[in-house]
């Protein structure tokens, strides 16, 4: 039994958006046990090539993440307005849609008309 999170739920919506399913891409839920591991491996084949992709996230306003050098490629999901700058230039930066920051806080971006943003506390890795 895995621990339910809308956090998963959200970044799986952002990967999905990215690597569609009409392309080819499966996108696989890992259920990290720590939260420095990938959260989800997204994969096709391309002719007679599999790709794979590792995905992490971090929503801590300025993200530095360590990544094992094992071939793999890797993809980061990270809030909008994150300074990504102590990423490794070989990792994928996908801004998130659903949050983002608002001067130091985490919030919930929404389109709806009059709605209100939560603020979460970041979560440091």
């Amino acid at each position: 039994m895995h621990i339910h999170d809308i956090m998963y739920n959200m970044e799986e919506r952002e990967i999905k958006g990215r690597y569609s399913s009409l392309d080819g891409w499966a996108v696989t839920r890992l259920y990290p046990k720590n939260p420095a591991d990938p959260h989800f491996q997204v994969s096709r084949r391309n002719g007679q090539v599999r790709e794979t992709i590792a995905v992490y996230a971090s929503y801590t306003p300025v993200s530095s993440i360590r990544l094992p050098a094992d071939g793999m490629k890797r993809a980061v999901l990270v809030p909008s307005g994150a300074d990504t700058g102590k990423i490794d230039p070989a990792v994928k930066v996908i801004p998130m849609a659903s949050y983002g920051f608002s001067g130091k806080d985490l919030v919930w971006q929404t389109k709806k008309k009059n709605a209100k943003t939560g603020v979460m506390t970041p979560v440091d890795f």
